[in-house]
């Protein structure tokens, strides 16, 4: 179990609406689990709008830094500069360096047999507190152009380069990581370049009320590209909007990603992007609700669909405040290379959640999902999921 207490401090060197010149937005934040212990850090943001006449802004930088007690590190820098070469050009940088002593490791595939009592010390079953658990710990460094393309409005060709170095180690407790000894457990070098297709047609980035966002990435993992593994990544997102009122939006998410070839098992618990990786399946960023990493396969699919629900907009210390409520079901399973592709046996989440919107860009959630894994799993996070 994880509990969060999520501290919001946004402050601005400018309270012009809209904004013009360096705005900054500072969150300290702090959760408990058993695994992490107690963690403890912060992201700092921030935007330059510079005379405000671009949009969504000239540039931004985030960084965060967060650890634990028990021997957590997560550190990243993420530089984001739309406009870079003349309009609709975009660069985007992303640094990372984590360190988890307690990752998840659940299994591969979908059909994961998945027993709470085997890590509870109140259970009969128990065997370890981080029975699913390895130690996992990666440096890396992925940056992409995006570039107009002048077939059709919103339409951009992507170009990119990324490079992880992953260390992977075992405890000495039994687990279910060496009972299955997944490929990729020596760790090494992933190198991939990336190439690609986006579609972007929606009236806003931050709180998009209608439109559509579209992307078809491919990714190839080879030793001409400093990989130690040889595999690529087909990914393939449909994201829509629909303004059911002024204050009512419908939005839907659908990936469908495949990795033929022989990849590591690491990287099938990621989902590729035009704008930057993501976990899954399982937790804040595909089916909320179910634990983190729950289902690892090289062929995966995901459904987020959500109603979000505009409260109330109002300036409190003189920051523009608007403050929104929305309910979602998430979906989605993975196959094997020897399976079949059906829809059968997905796994199905629900729950409610909020997120506020600060000055024009600023987002930040929390969401509350549950599912037949997990009677509820508290999440925080900056942006939409989608």
């Amino acid at each position: 179990m994880k509990y969060f207490l999520l501290l919001i401090l946004p402050f601005s060197l400018f309270a012009q609406e809209p904004p013009t010149g360096i705005t900054f937005a500072g969150l300290p934040t702090m959760s408990y689990s058993s695994g992490e212990g107690l963690s403890y850090g912060g992201r700092l943001f921030m935007y330059q709008y510079g005379k405000g006449d671009k949009n969504p802004y000239e540039y931004t930088v985030s960084f965060n830094l967060t650890q634990s007690t028990k021997n957590r590190v997560d550190l990243f820098l993420f530089l984001d500069v739309p406009h870079i070469l003349g309009p609709d050009t975009r660069f985007d940088l992303y640094m990372e360096y984590r360190k988890l002593v307690y990752d998840d490791f659940y299994g591969i595939g979908n059909d994961i047999v998945y027993n709470r009592g085997l890590k509870e010390p109140d259970s009969p079953d128990y065997i370890d507190e981080y029975y699913y658990t390895y130690q996992h710990k990666w440096k890396a460094i992925m940056a992409n152009f995006q570039y107009p393309l002048r077939l059709k409005k919103g339409l951009k060709a992507l170009t990119g380069y990324g490079l992880y170095y992953t260390t992977i180690a075992q405890h000495d407790s039994p687990s279910r990581f060496k009972e299955i000894l997944p490929f990729g457990l020596d760790g090494g070098y992933t190198g991939y370049a990336r190439m690609g297709l986006v579609l972007d047609r929606r009236d806003n980035e931050a709180i998009t009320t209608s439109g559509y966002w579209s992307e078809i990435i491919f990714e190839r993992a080879a030793p001409l590209f400093g990989s130690d593994f040889n595999y690529s990544r087909l990914t393939l997102t449909y994201r829509r909007y629909f303004a059911l009122h002024p204050r009512l939006v419908y939005a839907q998410r659908l990936i469908y990603e495949t990795m033929p070839g022989n990849p590591p098992f690491y990287e099938m618990t990621v989902i590729s992007g035009s704008y930057m990786r993501r976990e899954g399946l399982g937790g804040a960023y595909s089916l909320r609700g179910v634990p983190r990493f729950l289902f690892v396969g090289p062929d995966k699919f995901i459904a987020n669909m959500e109603l979000r629900f505009k409260v109330k907009k109002t300036v409190i210390l003189k920051q523009n405040l608007t403050f929104y409520l929305h309910g979602f079901v998430d979906a989605g399973r993975v196959w094997t290379k020897d399976q079949s592709k059906s829809l059968k046996n997905l796994t199905f989440t629900q729950g409610l959640g909020f997120h506020i919107k600060w000055k024009k860009d600023f987002v930040a959630s929390l969401d509350i999902g549950r599912s037949r894994y997990r009677d509820f799993g508290i999440y925080t996070s900056f942006g939409n999921l989608f």
